[in-house]
Formats: structure tokens, sequence, C-alpha cells
């Protein structure tokens, strides 16, 4: 891929409809220039799959889940904040305790990007999933907040110093 581009990627989300993703190239859209075919082909999979293969690459860091880490960046990218968020919260609301470096993976990420990027928009939700749901609690406590907007930093450090199990054993902010 020529520096400075990046492969286009049109995603689309409906809270519980399809994702849809294009222009994925073996799982490294990032480092080459997408074949024609390849862009032409559109794969719809759920908010759910999404999560399911983005949490499966913060653990393993495979090829075969790069697609998921790819179509959550470019969520960020443009800026398309209730998709991402649906995926947080599909992440977070498994039946299974995630382990802390997976957490760590998912809160720098998508949940970071979204606090920080859109947070007034959400600090409401943030908060209140944060209150019901635990592995919700603790993926909080691995947001950095440098760039947040001070109201919503104030909210979520008040927060995180109350919770009595972040990710990395000590809330530090």
């Amino acid at each position: 891929m020529h520096p400075g581009r990046r492969a286009q990627c049109r995603i689309t989300i409906r809270s519980s409809g399809p994702l849809r993703i294009g222009a994925v190239s073996s799982c490294n859209s990032w480092q080459r220039p997408l074949a024609s075919s390849v862009s032409q082909q559109v794969e719809a999979v759920s908010s759910r799959q999404v999560a399911d293969a983005y949490l499966a690459h913060a653990r393993r860091r495979s090829a075969s889940t790069r697609w998921a880490a790819d179509a959550v960046i470019e969520l960020t990218l443009a800026k398309r904040w209730e998709e991402l968020w649906d995926v947080v919260l599909c992440i977070a609301r498994r039946e299974e305790v995630i382990e802390a470096e997976a957490l760590a993976f998912v809160a720098a990420g998508p949940l970071e990007d979204l606090v920080c990027k859109a947070g007034p928009a959400f600090i409401d939700r943030v908060e209140h999933e944060a209150k019901f749901n635990k592995q919700f609690g603790r993926l909080l406590t691995g947001v950095w907040l440098r760039s947040a907007d001070p109201v919503v930093r104030e909210r979520v450090v008040r927060f995180c110093r109350a919770f009595p199990e972040p990710i990395d054993g000590v809330y530090s902010f």
C-alpha cells in the first residue's frame, strides 16, 4: 500500500442488524492494496460476530481475526459511535469472565476511543452500564483519559476510584 493511503472499508451496523464490511483483503487491508475483486465483496456479519472476533483477536492477535480489529478501527475513524458502542456492549455483556489482558486490549481500543472522542454523548450510558455490569466496570478502569472531555474524565475517574477490582489491580488516575 502506498504510504499515507488506507484501504477503503465501508461499514454499516444497525443495533440488531448486520455489519457490512467491504474491502477486507486477507486480513491485511492496512498493509497492501486491495484487488478490485476483493473490494467488490461485501460480507454481512452481526455486531456479536465482530465482538466475538475482536475478543478472539485481543487474546491471540491472529491474522484470521484481524478483520474484526480493522472493522473496529473503521468504526472509530468513521465516527460510528452507536455501532462501536454495540460492539463494546457485546463484549462486556458476555457471561464468561474475560481475562485482564483481553479486557485491557478492549479498554485501550474501542472503549477508550468512544469515551475520549464521543464521551459527552455516551457518558450517561457508560456510567449506567458500569454501575450494573461488573465486567464493563472493570473494562472502564482500563481506559486512559488523557484526551477525554474534562467533565467525562471527572465522572469516569470518580466511578473507577470507587470500583473494587480494576484491571491492573490499582486504579492510578
